[in-house]
């Protein structure tokens, strides 16, 4: 069972949001797309179709786990730093 139903919350909706977050983090982070592609590990085509047109993300548990780091790192360092 993948983590979304797991978690009650829709899959495609979690990977939309989740992906726009996390580009928009590593973006403000200072992220090449290249960097934010392998650190998402997504493809060069799947990276910038998901940018062109979000509706049609989909990741996979790996990728939303990945989300969930960065969206962990980056509450974090605000916290600490009051950003």
């Amino acid at each position: 069972m993948s983590l979304a139903k797991e978690s009650g919350f829709d899959a495609k909706a979690l990977s939309r949001t989740g992906f726009k977050a996390a580009d928009n983090i590593l973006s403000s982070w200072g992220c090449t797309a290249q960097q934010s592609q392998n650190i998402l590990k997504l493809s060069k085509s799947s990276y910038h179709k998901f940018k062109a047109t979000p509706e049609t993300t989909k990741l996979s548990d790996d990728q939303l786990e990945r989300v969930s780091y960065i969206l962990n790192m980056h509450q974090a360092s605000s916290i600490t730093y009051c950003i």
